[in-house]
């Protein structure tokens, strides 16, 4: 089994300025290793709503530059955060020895901050589908 782990520095804070994509976290993933061409990726990142009023913000974590795996939207209260939780499984060629870039990407309606992003990729086998 292999893993990658991204995780954000003690006190790393990335701004959000409004109406604008941000990469909060990046990893470069492997598909030719001796396990499998196969990941499973999960992370997260908490938003941190500054302004006296709500804010949505958009979540997505991409294989880059644009093969998007997931997506999560969220409410930020007034000076509040919430914490963004994102899955997906990205495709690898079986024998390519490309590696894959997979980034949290983040867009807020209003200036704010990315704070304690992660990224967790473990590699899998494919699975047999068996209908039980």
């Amino acid at each position: 089994m292999a893993i990658a782990i991204y995780n954000a520095p003690p006190g790393g804070s990335k701004p959000l300025p409004a109406n604008t994509v941000e990469k909060v976290a990046g990893i470069q993933l492997n598909t030719g290793n001796n396990v499998s061409p196969l990941w499973t990726v999960f992370g997260k990142v908490v938003v941190n709503n500054p302004s006296p009023s709500p804010i949505t913000v958009q979540a997505q974590l991409v294989v880059a530059p644009a093969t998007v795996l997931d997506t999560s939207m969220a409410t930020i209260p007034a000076n509040g955060f919430e914490t963004i939780s994102l899955q997906g499984v990205p495709l690898g060629t079986a024998g390519a020895i490309v590696p894959m870039c997979v980034e949290i990407n983040c867009k807020a309606s209003s200036n704010a901050n990315a704070e304690f992003a992660r990224l967790i990729a473990i590699s899998v086998s494919p699975a047999l589908v068996v209908n039980c």
